[in-house]
């Protein structure tokens, strides 16, 4: 059985402040100001998941949209095919070799779900993750979230935008696992098919629900 790494993430290897360029404007404005510019996202993506001493683990390609609120599909292409979609109530995971499908009730919270961020609730933001930011004063912003859920699925989620698009991700979990991100052909605002958002289960998979 293969073993399977669904994350999203990518290394930032810069430091940051609590401080970001305008004084009068503090890190989780600042990172609700730029997600809050968009209302859907669409891009491919590079995943790389590498162990607590750098070596790779895994190397994937696939494709991601977003839509406001918590509608998402990331799929990632062959050797490790997998579908996970939100509908907005239920998230539903396909493993297309194990030809089996899981399903469990949507987690709203942010750190169970960092693509969830970019469904843009300030309140959520503060609420389950200290933000520390910086710019570089030409467009360029990194921010760095450590969630307060001692639950959470990872230690640390760093993001970096180009003015307001996405341009990397990573995260780090409890194993000191890091997975990386880098996004391309990135599309925002873009009118997505709401069928894009909607899964059936193909015929024949095995079907498990969870609580």
């Amino acid at each position: 059985m293969k073993k399977r790494l669904l994350t999203l993430g990518t290394a930032l290897l810069l430091g940051f402040t609590s401080l970001v360029a305008n004084a009068e404007e503090s890190a989780v404005e600042a990172f609700h100001r730029i997600l809050s510019q968009h209302n859907t996202w669409t891009a491919d993506f590079q995943q790389v998941v590498v162990d607590a001493n750098g070596r790779p683990l895994q190397q994937t390609t696939g494709s991601i949209d977003l839509q406001k609120p918590d509608l998402f599909r990331w799929e990632t292409d062959e050797p490790y095919a997998q579908l996970l979609v939100s509908d907005g109530k239920f998230v539903w995971l396909y493993d297309k070799d194990l030809e089996q499908v899981t399903k469990q009730p949507l987690d709203r919270r942010a750190t169970a779900t960092p693509a969830l961020l970019l469904s843009n609730d300030v309140k959520a933001i503060e609420k389950s993750f200290d933000v520390q930011g910086r710019t570089d004063g030409n467009g360029l912003w990194f921010f760095q979230l450590k969630p307060k859920d001692k639950e959470s699925l990872f230690t640390e989620l760093r993001m970096s935008f180009k003015d307001s698009s996405l341009q990397e991700m990573s995260f780090s979990d409890s194993l000191s696992q890091q997975t990386r991100i880098t996004f391309r052909n990135m599309e925002e605002d873009v009118m997505l098919p709401s069928n894009l958002f909607k899964f059936t289960p193909p015929e024949g998979v095995d079907l498990i629900e969870q609580n």
